[in-house]
């Protein structure tokens, strides 16, 4: 197995093998030797699972600084179109996607900081594990509205959330690394004063 390079720098796929027999299948699904060869200082903070019905889009999300993070995103059923957003300086806006479908693989994105995330469900059963290098903080947690980059989603009325339907335009987003500064004196500033923070909150996703 070997990590591909997608078009966003610093973020990578691999299609790991399903091994199947009369009793089912069986499938590795994180080797830390891999991963540390594209992340060398990953480590697992938090694990998550979503299982979402056809035509449901999740994203696209990230989380600011200092609570930024790796991801990584393996399929373990049905089948998704994964959608990547860098917001990072001169790649700022660049989407690059991959479509996923675990009968064929148990397909893995690796994404790096200052990317957001999002997938559109293509099967009436499709489940996403994702392995995040940082813990979820309702402060730090973000993201950019679906409709706002330059991509031909497949679905123009998908099943979302009301908090994904109103996250911010991505032309209303500073690239990264501007950002940084900007949102973290954000986050100071409301702490200090009134323990909130003008960033959007987190709900489920």
């Amino acid at each position: 197995m070997k990590w591909e390079p997608l078009a966003l720098p610093g973020c990578y796929v691999l299609h790991r093998p399903i091994f199947q027999d009369a009793r089912g299948a069986f499938c590795k699904l994180l080797d830390a030797d891999d991963v540390s060869g594209i992340f060398s200082d990953f480590q697992v903070k938090d694990a998550y699972t979503s299982t979402s019905h056809k035509n449901v889009l999740r994203g696209l999300h990230f989380q600011y600084p200092p609570e930024d993070h790796y991801k990584l995103v393996t399929i373990s059923a049905g089948q998704a179109l994964d959608v990547l957003v860098d917001l990072r300086g001169e790649n700022f806006g660049k989407v690059d996607c991959v479509k996923m479908d675990a009968q064929q693989a148990f397909t893995t994105i690796a994404i790096t900081k200052g990317v957001a995330h999002g997938f559109l469900s293509l099967s009436d059963r499709c489940t996403l594990n994702y392995l995040t290098s940082s813990s979820h903080s309702k402060v730090s947690d973000s993201g950019v509205n679906w409709q706002s980059i330059d991509f031909d989603w497949p679905s123009k009325n998908p099943i979302i959330s009301k908090r994904d339907m109103e996250l911010p335009a991505i032309s209303g987003l500073l690239p990264w690394p501007a950002v940084l500064n900007v949102k973290t004196n954000i986050i100071d500033t409301e702490n200090s004063h009134s323990g909130g923070s003008h960033l959007p909150q987190s709900d489920i996703r």
